[in-house]
């Protein structure tokens, strides 16, 4: 069965694809922080804390290794492509409504809707995720398990989609 046939990207997906398209990155070997930097022209520095400067940088908290570093990256990233202001000197509500935002459609960014087509649905999807993307298994089951439910809240009712039709 074609799942992605009845799947239906949120318009935040939509804007992050469309936007990440348009900078030429078509595949997952596109999705380095090195790249997004030279296509976004962007700088990367450590510090203290994490920080998005919108429209020049990201400061990471040192020492993240790995996937912390991909996703605390991404984070930051999304950061600086969807949001304005200081959050320092933001109230509360709204501070904690950009983080939500962020840590949500960090999955759009990581695991592009222009790209799923390359994920085998049949096998064991969450390790195929996380092989192609680069991601952890725990992150690729969040973002599948984010692709299960909109396809089950969107499949015609004649269909038997199981649950467990995706594990």
């Amino acid at each position: 069965m074609e799942y992605l046939k009845y799947y239906h990207p949120t318009e935040s997906e939509l804007r992050i694809s469309k936007l990440l398209l348009s900078k030429g990155i078509v595949e997952p070997s596109d999705l380095t922080s090195e790249n997004i930097l030279n296509k976004f022209n962007l700088f990367v520095i450590e510090g203290d804390f994490p920080l998005s400067v919108h429209g020049l940088g990201i400061i990471l908290p040192r020492g993240l290794k790995n996937f912390d570093y991909r996703y605390q990256f991404f984070h930051e990233f999304i950061h600086n492509i969807s949001h304005f202001g200081d959050q320092r000197y933001m109230d509360g509500n709204t501070r904690l409504k950009q983080e939500a935002q962020a840590n949500f459609m960090v999955m759009y960014a990581l695991i592009p809707y222009h790209m799923l087509h390359l994920v085998d649905f049949e096998g064991n999807t969450n390790k195929n995720i996380s092989d192609i993307f680069g991601t952890s298994t725990e992150f690729a089951q969040k973002r599948m398990e984010q692709i299960k439910n909109n396809i089950l809240a969107h499949k015609p009712t004649y269909l038997d989609i199981s649950a467990t039709a995706f594990i």
